[in-house]
């Protein structure tokens, strides 16, 4: 059976909101780990989700680079994700997301899969978020290689629009609205089906995602997060793809859960959250009735 949950990002104080709205999934975003807050803070967290009655809490750990050559950063970094990762327990979380960090061929790939070994957790689910740009790490091929370290313990939290901006090789013109139209229906419902079949974790599949535009900051390619309706990739092609592969998964008698983010900025996100969500479900509802 294919189950269904979808949410966004909260801090403790929003998880009230969240719950009334019918949310079913709630992530500690990666800032409150890097305000070095106490643990008591962590403690009213899980209490309050476990009062909401959240079936998926994530975590999202810092922004600390674990993929770089420089020893002493690195072990920094290393070091602030466990500690984060012991308080997203304490917060009553049971996946983990991770972002690799940049590129840095002096390091190599060895470097990343220390970075990740130490990092694994026998009471969490490590995801691994996948790159934007070809200046970070995080292909698709890169992270499979990292669950294959433990599959038990980890998957993919794919970023849909991460996938969109890196396969469609946006940051070496900019011409994001060229790459808009390359990414088909089909080629978002590939996506899905190559994230569907890394190793890991088999009862989650970990999708988030939000509108973006592009700009360069010097030679490097950045991403804005926008409200929805305010940027791309464009809406109709995702949720198009994302309801054909829920409903093929359940015909096929697949059990999975989909954990399905919006992370979008923060101006809205509710509103955008429940338009978003809602989109989908219009789109899986017609489907099914021609299905069953």
């Amino acid at each position: 059976m294919i189950l269904f949950d979808r949410g966004t990002y909260n801090r403790a104080g929003t998880l009230l909101k969240a719950s009334l709205l019918g949310m079913r999934v709630t992530e500690i975003p990666p800032r409150v780990f890097m305000r070095r807050l106490p643990e008591e803070e962590f403690k009213k967290h899980g209490e309050l989700v476990r009062k909401f009655e959240f079936p998926v809490v994530m975590a999202h750990g810092p922004y600390y680079d674990i993929t770089t050559s420089d020893e002493e950063a690195r072990e920094k970094a290393l070091k602030a994700h466990l500690r984060a990762k012991e308080l997203a327990k304490t917060a009553g979380a049971e996946i983990y997301i991770v972002q690799l960090g940049v590129r840095d061929e002096k390091a190599g790939f060895d470097v990343v899969k220390d970075s990740i070994s130490k990092i694994i957790d026998d009471k969490l689910v490590i995801a691994i978020k996948n790159a934007y740009a070809d200046r970070e790490r995080g292909t698709l091929e890169e992270i499979k290689e990292l669950i294959e370290l433990n599959p038990e313990r980890m998957t993919i939290a794919l970023q849909l629009e991460n996938a969109f901006l890196l396969e469609h090789v946006v940051y070496e013109d900019l011409d994001i609205h060229r790459a808009d139209l390359e990414a088909t229906e089909d080629y978002r419902y590939d996506l899905l089906e190559r994230a569907r079949k890394l190793p890991g974790r088999s009862e989650y599949l970990v999708l988030r995602f939000s509108q973006v535009t592009v700009f360069y900051k010097g030679r490097m390619m950045r991403k804005k997060r926008v409200p929805l309706g305010r940027g791309y990739p464009s809406l109709d092609p995702m949720l198009n793809a994302i309801a054909r592969f829920m409903v093929d998964k359940r015909k096929s008698g697949e059990s999975r859960r989909i954990v399905f983010e919006y992370t979008g900025p923060s101006e809205n996100k509710y509103r955008d959250a429940i338009t978003l969500f809602a989109s989908l479900m219009y789109r899986i509802s017609d489907l099914i009735e021609r299905a069953f």
